[in-house]
């Protein structure tokens, strides 16, 4: 039973009206109690500095299934009723307390755009004040697929993760980087004047580092590089598409090739996610095919993160419309200057990315071969059915969603494609994939559907090593099949 939308979550499943709460677990006996109740989900505790409050982030209005939004409130440690502290114009994403002030995490007066970072106005009267950090780029705290880390403060200054250019990058503020620019954090903490991190970069897809913030050279710790395995290192290289915007990416491909190859495009999802050059470990197919004479283009189009607001937003309600060019003007560099075979390209992508493969195929003959994991293919029933639906159809692409959906450009489609798709994804249904898939086999289109049993959106990330084993293994062996004239 569900009585407004909300009722279900990609990786939970349906949620049967179950809520997240806190808690607090005395020591000495080990016994918890309920700090919190009620018909909402109450976000990460920070615990006041003198351990008599806990603040957390909920949205607690009754149509908050419609109106999207997040309040900072406070609550005694032992229970009672939670004070907001912060107004409706805020969209809060986390708090914490750090010394004698409460900082804030969120985005003000609009759903998509850059999370800033914000303090509570002393006066009481939910207001706030930014935080300065001379930086037009997007404050990261660290969610699965989208690396960053938790604010903390380093003696009296603020430390803070944001993406820049791809890569997630730790600063002081008013905005001093502190790591190397070529390496992607995903976690961070700050004891006895240091700060400990974990990074990316072009040859490990992550390291334990320390650094004294007062110079030198961050000090490794682990050593989780594969002996006697040299991966491929991605090169930036920037493009320019028709309009004149110029789009950054990555080219992944043996140094010592000097004749043109096959390429895949692969598209990264979000769509305000990013690609970065560090070694990724969760799409080591990009490393294989480098192996076996492909070149791999990784493109940060418009809307992805870590190049200014107005980049990150200039594909809002015109998905496909407004990137579809950057990703065509990259190829044809790329053909231009002898690296790409123009018989021999493919085009895969992860979510949005699945959208952008089915989108790219219905708007050229291109590509010989196409790779759709866990893609929306129509956004009309994506509004319903995604547990994001709404959040979609009203602020990343309002208008006409029918003018923005694949489905409409599936006639025109010639290239042999591979779905792939989570069996419980909640994000993207599996429908989305079996509309599409339905279609093209009417057509009698090169098809295949594989459906991994008790998958959600995320299992290329987290779900269980051998369906992402397998996931690798099927991108490969559909581009040796379909791309003709590519090494077996």
């Amino acid at each position: 039973m569900a009585d407004r939308l909300g009722y279900k979550a990609d990786g939970a499943g349906l949620l049967r009206g179950v809520t997240t709460h806190l808690f607090v677990v005395d020591l000495a006996s080990g016994e918890p109690a309920q700090v919190t109740e009620g018909d909402f989900h109450a976000g990460e505790p920070s615990w006041s500095p003198d351990g008599t409050r806990l603040a957390f982030v909920a949205d607690m209005e009754p149509d908050r299934d419609l109106d999207f939004g997040g309040a900072v409130y406070v609550v005694p440690a032992e229970g009672g009723t939670p004070e907001r502290l912060t107004d409706p114009e805020l969209i809060c994403e986390g708090a914490w307390w750090l010394g004698g002030r409460l900082l804030i995490a969120g985005l003000k007066g609009k759903i998509v755009g850059h999370v800033r970072l914000y303090t509570l106005d002393p006066a009481g009267d939910g207001g706030v004040a930014e935080v300065e950090t001379g930086l037009d780029r997007n404050v990261m705290t660290g969610y699965p697929g989208y690396p960053g880390a938790t604010p903390a403060l380093l003696g009296d200054e603020l430390m803070f993760c944001v993406r820049d250019r791809g890569c997630s990058h730790l600063y002081l503020a008013p905005g001093r980087r502190l790591v190397p620019e070529e390496v992607s954090v995903s976690g961070a903490s700050v004891a006895a004047g240091r700060i400990a991190y974990v990074a990316a970069d072009p040859r490990t897809a992550g390291e334990v580092y320390v650094l004294a913030p007062d110079g030198g050279e961050p000090r490794r710790l682990t050593g989780h590089a594969l002996a006697g395995v040299e991966p491929y290192t991605p090169v930036r290289r920037m493009f320019t598409a028709p309009d004149g915007t110029e789009v950054e990416g990555f080219v992944l491909r043996d140094e010592n090739a000097t004749t043109p190859g096959p390429l895949l495009l692969d598209v990264h999802g979000g769509p305000h996610n990013a690609w970065a050059p560090v070694l990724d470990g969760f799409h080591l197919y990009h490393h294989a095919l480098a192996a076996r004479g492909w070149t791999v283009l990784a493109l940060n189009p418009r809307g992805s993160d870590g190049y200014g607001e107005a980049f990150y937003t200039a594909a809002v309600g015109a998905w496909g419309l407004a990137d579809t060019q950057d990703f065509l003007a990259a190829i044809d560099d790329l053909v231009a200057d002898g690296v790409a075979d123009p018989d021999r390209l493919a085009v895969t992508g992860y979510s949005y990315g699945g959208y952008m493969t089915c989108w790219l195929t219905g708007a050229t003959d291109r590509f010989k071969a196409a790779i759709a994991g866990g893609p929306v293919t129509d956004l009309t029933v994506s509004a319903g059915t995604s547990d994001l639906g709404l959040l979609i159809k009203v602020h990343e692409t309002p208008g006409d969603l029918a003018a923005q959906s694949p489905t409409t450009r599936v006639g025109e489609v010639t290239a042999p494609t591979l779905l792939l798709h989570g069996e419980n994804d909640d994000r993207c249904p599996v429908g989305q994939s079996e509309l599409w898939f339905a279609a093209l086999r009417e057509r009698r289109v090169p098809v295949r559907l594989v459906r991994y049993p008790g998958a959600s959106h995320l299992f290329i990330l987290n779900g269980r090593p051998s369906h992402r084993y397998d996931y690798n293994e099927r991108i490969i062996a559909w581009l040796e099949q379909w791309v003709s004239g590519s090494p077996s």
